[in-house]
């Protein structure tokens, strides 16, 4: 039945987990899009059931996704892993000033740049 599919999947994200070191599996993940797919649907009923709507994320599957280290929120847990590669490029050079073509981590100077951009917006 559905419970059944259900941990078909959750076994797939434990195989995932295994294999990358973590539970972020792009939405459309080439190796197995029904992973991907399943991951995104995981996250949009948590946060239904957060806000008191009716789904079928039950707290037994919210427990079992805990228990794996499950990220519910991707963008949150992109943004820390920045904000830490930030605190490093600190650590290093003594402040935040990364250039936006930082050759060492160009990611990191795309992502200053782009925190700069939106507190920008904010004022």
């Amino acid at each position: 039945p559905l419970e059944d599919s259900w941990n078909e999947v959750f076994q797939q994200i434990m195989d995932y987990k295994d294999k990358h070191g973590d539970t972020l599996v792009p939405h459309n993940y080439f190796d197995n899009s029904r992973l991907g797919k399943w991951v995104t649907r995981q996250r949009y009923l948590y946060k239904c059931k957060q806000n008191g709507q009716a789904t079928q994320m039950t707290d037994e599957r919210v427990d079992k996704l805990n228990e794996i280290g499950f990220v519910w929120d991707a963008n949150e847990e992109a943004w820390e892993e920045m904000f830490q590669q930030l605190m490093k490029y600190k650590e290093e050079h003594g402040d935040t000033l990364v250039p936006q073509g930082y050759k060492v981590n160009p990611k990191l100077g795309k992502w200053v740049q782009w925190q700069r951009v939106q507190y920008n917006r904010r004022q």
